[in-house]
């Protein structure tokens, strides 16, 4: 069974929450760039991204409310769309980036003009793209982004 989901915009109050995840050992091992990040780098970063008109930022909230994940579109110089996903430490392996993925694609694309959505996921992260799969990407041939090998998923607007 699909866990239920809820999408809210993210606000500044989220700030500290998406470091906390950021910082989260399993996601800098699946992230192209490693390092822990500051608090100071990542309150910058988090500043432009909220005033990014081409940036939209959910979080997830599950059937009590509790936030289990975000999920990050940037549109592209081609106007099309990458995706970004973590899902919270506590609720991964239930479901959570399957469910978030397919309800943030469709809540983004009723207000986006991108006819696609491309995801760039480490070969070695096997859970990321059952993910992506089991959302209804499509995955394209492997190559190497920012250094590592990757898998390139495909999201084609219906």
């Amino acid at each position: 069974m699909k866990p239920s989901l809820r999408l809210r915009p993210v606000t500044r109050e989220d700030c500290r929450l998406l470091w906390e995840w950021a910082n989260d050992p399993t996601v800098r091992a699946s992230s192209f760039s490693t390092a822990p990040i500051p608090w100071e780098d990542h309150v910058r970063w988090f500043e432009v991204k909220l005033r990014d008109e081409h940036c939209t930022m959910f979080i997830a909230l599950n059937e009590t409310a509790v936030p289990v994940g975000q999920i990050r579109f940037d549109i592209r110089e081609d106007g099309n769309a990458e995706v970004d996903v973590h899902i919270a430490p506590g609720a991964r392996g239930r479901g959570y980036g399957t469910a978030l993925i397919t309800e943030g694609i469709h809540t983004f694309l009723r207000s986006s003009d991108a006819k696609t959505v491309h995801s760039f996921i480490k070969i070695n992260n096997a859970g990321s793209r059952n993910a992506f799969l089991k959302a209804g990407f499509k995955e394209l041939e492997r190559e190497v982004t920012h250094g590592e090998e990757v898998y390139h998923f495909l999201y084609e607007r219906p």
